[in-house]
């Protein structure tokens, strides 16, 4: 005679002030788990959209070859590619990583001003269309600071008036870091193209 086992499940997004938790509880075989996937564990290793290098698996076979896209994902430990019809969140470190192994790839130090062109916010899935949403450039750079959140963590923009100059910056989590010259470079590239966007050529 067999006997029905059912393991009743209850998962719960918890809100600590800004903070959210999953709290998950079974009944049965598993302990309870508090605070699994909390954003401070999430915030330990910085993650960005998977969008920002749309595009960037297929320039690098076009330009170098099949073997220095190789040898890119070989520096980040996955096949970006396979992930360009998806949306999902890839480390900072691994923006860095495929950018600079790209870079020594063509041999090119300045490889980031190369990729500067390419670089266009339209791509970056729902963050793009969002930003690109507004009517106006000054709405589109509202929506760009407010809705970073949802694109990546830990990095920052803002907006700043220092004399007669309006200064637009983005601040890359891993700023500073080794190989960070090269996705300055794209990033600023991704600035100009919201600018481009709005303003008469």
């Amino acid at each position: 005679m067999s006997q029905d086992i059912r393991i009743s499940t209850c998962a719960t997004l918890v809100f600590h002030g800004t903070k959210q938790y999953w709290q998950i509880e079974t009944t049965h075989f598993a302990p309870r788990l508090q605070y699994f996937w909390g954003v401070e564990q999430m915030a330990e290793i910085p993650v960005i959209s998977n969008r920002i290098l749309h595009g960037m698996p297929a320039f690098i076979r076009r330009e170098m070859g099949q073997k220095a896209l190789l040898q890119a994902n070989r520096a980040i430990g996955f096949d970006l590619e396979l992930t360009e019809g998806e949306s999902c969140f890839i480390p900072h470190a691994a923006v860095i990583g495929f950018v600079e192994a790209a870079a020594r790839a063509a041999g090119e130090a300045n490889f980031g001003i190369l990729i500067t062109p390419m670089m266009n916010i339209a791509n970056y899935g729902s963050f793009g269309r969002y930003v690109f949403g507004a009517d106006t450039l000054g709405q589109a750079i509202e929506r760009s600071i407010s809705g970073l959140c949802y694109h990546s963590t830990v990095d920052r923009m803002s907006v700043a008036v220092v004399g007669d100059e309006v200064r637009y910056s983005y601040v890359f989590a891993l700023a500073g870091r080794p190989g960070y010259a090269n996705a300055a470079c794209a990033a600023a590239g991704v600035l100009l193209s919201l600018f481009k966007a709005y303003l008469p050529p």
